[in-house]
């Protein structure tokens, strides 16, 4: 599966289904950390190196802008730092399809990566270490 369907499906597991720059990269993050490659469905996914606030790759502000140009994702506001991405119409489609493939017990630990990462504010999140972070439930992984 293309790494950047992780983000749309990230995005639309948010409450209200919109997402921050810096949560996007937490949460991707945590997937890379705690998921295979195989359970990711992907040989290409996001190499994440330290940055001052927290892990970081661009790749995925690349990747944002690209499904918000093709119209998968909705640029809610522009001006940085408040920029916050939300699932378009066309998105949550391609959303639906792309859930189907993945097995429930994957999206059950994403939705969770994501509900942690939602429960702070994004000045919060740049202080918490990722690596920190609860791994997921044994049982809830394949």
């Amino acid at each position: 599966m293309p790494r950047e369907n992780w983000i749309l499906l990230a995005i639309a597991s948010a409450p209200g289904g919109a997402l921050q720059p810096a949560q996007v990269q937490s949460c991707l993050y945590l997937l890379a950390k705690n998921l295979t490659a195989e359970q990711l469905e992907s040989t290409d996914f996001y190499h994440f190196e330290a940055h001052e606030y927290g892990t970081f790759t661009l790749p995925i502000h690349l990747d944002l802008e690209r499904l918000v140009e093709s119209g998968l994702l909705d640029l809610r506001h522009h001006l940085w730092p408040a920029r916050e991405y939300a699932v378009t119409a066309a998105g949550r489609e391609a959303v639906r399809s792309h859930m189907r493939a993945i097995p429930a017990s994957i999206v059950g630990y994403m939705e969770g990566a994501v509900a942690w990462i939602t429960s702070f504010t994004v000045q919060e999140l740049i202080g918490v270490d990722l690596n920190a972070a609860p791994p997921p439930p044994r049982d809830q992984l394949p």
